[in-house]
This record gives C-alpha cells, structure tokens and sequence, in this order.
C-alpha cells in the first residue's frame, strides 16, 4: 500500500451528470476485483459503495463519516478509534 502506484482512474464532464465523485468510482467498480482492497477516505463511507464492493469480494478501509455516529457499544473494538461495526440496510425513504 506504500507504492503510491495508479491501477485506474475515471474521468468525466465538468459538471452535470456523471461528474460526481461517486459517479467516478462508480465508473471504477467492473476494475476492482475480488480480493483487491478500495483504501478511501470517508466521503465514500456510504451502504450502496460498501455493500456493492463487498458482494464482488472487494474489501473496503475507510474512516466513519464525521455525520454518522455509531454506537461503539456494539460491534468489535480492535483498539483506539479502531472498530468494526455490521451495518443494516437503511430504510428507504418511499416518500410521504
């Protein structure tokens, strides 16, 4: 992980559609293949990215998103500010 090396990149336009970081990575997912490990920061700490690497087989490390708090109760304390934690599926929001 210290070789500071590029495997892929993605590109897109400016600005509209597709020009989004997680339309980016998105773009990247067909890349990263079972058993590759995604090292991101916590921007792409989201259920649909994580979920989608994990069911290729594509671990993912990255920090908590500084808006979700997690209970550190649960889960497994692997030492300071390190833990694993079993996320649900989120509700979805069908509207109101």
């Amino acid at each position: 992980m210290s070789t500071g090396s590029i495997v892929s990149y993605s590109e897109g336009p400016y600005q509209g559609k597709g020009s989004g970081e997680t339309s980016l990575l998105a773009m990247l997912f067909d890349g990263i293949g079972a058993g590759d490990i995604l090292l991101a920061n916590r921007y792409y700490c989201t259920w649909a990215i994580i979920a989608t690497l994990m069911k290729q087989g594509s671990p993912i490390l990255v920090q908590n998103h500084a808006q979700r708090k997690p209970n550190v109760t649960e889960g497994k304390n692997l030492g300071t500010r390190d833990h694993i934690f079993h996320w649900k599926n989120p509700k979805k929001n069908l509207g109101g």
